[in-house]
């Protein structure tokens, strides 16, 4: 069997889609022992598997690969999968590409309704894509992967479409609690603040930390978190000029405000555990992973409270809206009951990782349909 794969989650730095799909990868390599797998893109991709049986396929035309990331792999993709004889198309990322011939089976995994639900918060070029792929990848995919039930309630509702197969976000091995020593040496290594709210998150408009900046200047001004300060993991993404115009301003008034950028797995656990609370207030998830990362490393989570990151958190998070009135009361509970919120967060079980069992389940996808 010849897998092809979109290569586009793994273009630079490893962010949520990227580690998703790594992971899967990983386990469907040793549930399809004798499975070939070639990834297309034509930018340097990191692969997660090192074996003679994953090949990074690029283009042998200049020209072609001179496309800009998304347009080359909707024009070139599926025709250079179909020339290789590939047996089945995995869509890693929300789009099947063009020129996949009728006779190749095609499995699309679907994240999110970002696109329907807040097509503001993304740039033109995200827009134009999902306004002239997204739909088409429907209705050719085979079968349809959403990475919760949430998402795929969302698809049914909006779109018609019903998932095939829900495959859950987990965990990495090295997502556990560390231990005191691993928490002191992180927090000296990036010269941490004694409190803080960490946030994990590429910085864009849907991940409304303009609001999250807000709820705490206002807490602090008004002496009830007054030494609380926020920390920012994720890089800069689009249409974040004016957050970050309000950061400088934060800043400014006295809150402390660190902006870490990329940081690798190695040292998110123990970042998760240092924090005061770990906060993802988005205005809309597809799953959530910061918040099952940063509960699998003993930290307490405050989120959004939508069916999606209910789904990720469970009994185990806090949640609220995600307005500046509700996220100021919600940090504000959790930081007066901070002797005790760690506890809180222990009281509840959360469950052990298994990124196999979600892979086997496509992988029973990928068998009924070589």
């Amino acid at each position: 069997m010849l897998i092809g794969i979109d290569g586009r989650p793994f273009y630079g730095p490893a962010a949520g889609t990227g580690r998703y799909v790594g992971e899967l990868c990983r386990q469907l390599d040793g549930l399809l022992p004798h499975a070939r797998f070639k990834v297309y893109g034509n930018r340097n991709m990191q692969l997660p598997i090192r074996s003679p049986r994953w090949e990074a396929r690029g283009d042998s035309s200049a020209l072609w690969s001179r496309l800009p990331a998304s347009a080359w792999y909707f024009a070139r993709a599926g025709r250079l999968a179909q020339q290789d004889g590939v047996n089945l198309f995995w869509g890693s990322a929300n789009f099947l590409p063009l020129g996949l011939g009728p006779h190749v089976p095609a499995v699309l995994t679907v994240y999110d309704m970002v696109h329907h639900l807040y097509p503001r918060t993304m740039s033109c070029r995200h827009r134009i894509a999902y306004s002239l792929f997204f739909q088409a990848g429907l209705r050719r995919a085979n079968r349809i992967i959403a990475i919760s039930q949430g998402t795929s309630n969302r698809l049914r509702e909006h779109f018609g479409v019903q998932a095939h197969e829900i495959v859950k976000p987990q965990v990495g091995d090295n997502f556990h609690r560390p231990s005191p020593e691993e928490i002191s040496a992180i927090r000296g290594r990036y010269r941490l603040p004694a409190h803080f709210l960490l946030s994990v998150s590429t910085l864009e408009p849907r991940k409304n930390l303009s609001t999250l900046v807000r709820a705490l200047v206002a807490l602090a001004q008004s002496g009830r978190a007054p030494e609380l300060a926020l920390v920012l993991v994720g890089q800069r993404g689009w249409k974040n000029n004016p957050l970050l115009t309000q950061l400088a301003e934060a800043r400014q008034s006295g809150v402390a405000i660190v902006e870490l950028g990329y940081v690798s797995d190695v040292d998110l656990p123990s970042l998760y555990a240092a924090a005061a609370c770990v906060v993802m207030p988005s205005l809309y998830e597809g799953f959530g992973m910061p918040i099952l990362e940063a509960l699998h490393c003993g930290a307490t989570v405050l989120a959004s409270d939508t069916p999606e990151t209910r789904e990720a958190g469970g009994q185990a998070a806090n949640y609220t809206a995600p307005t500046e009135r509700h996220l100021q009361a919600a940090i504000e509970q959790l930081w007066s009951q901070r002797a005790t919120a760690s506890l809180a967060t222990c009281s509840h079980r959360i469950p052990p990782a298994n990124w196999r069992h979600e892979a086997a389940k496509m992988a029973t996808l990928f068998r009924q349909l070589s």
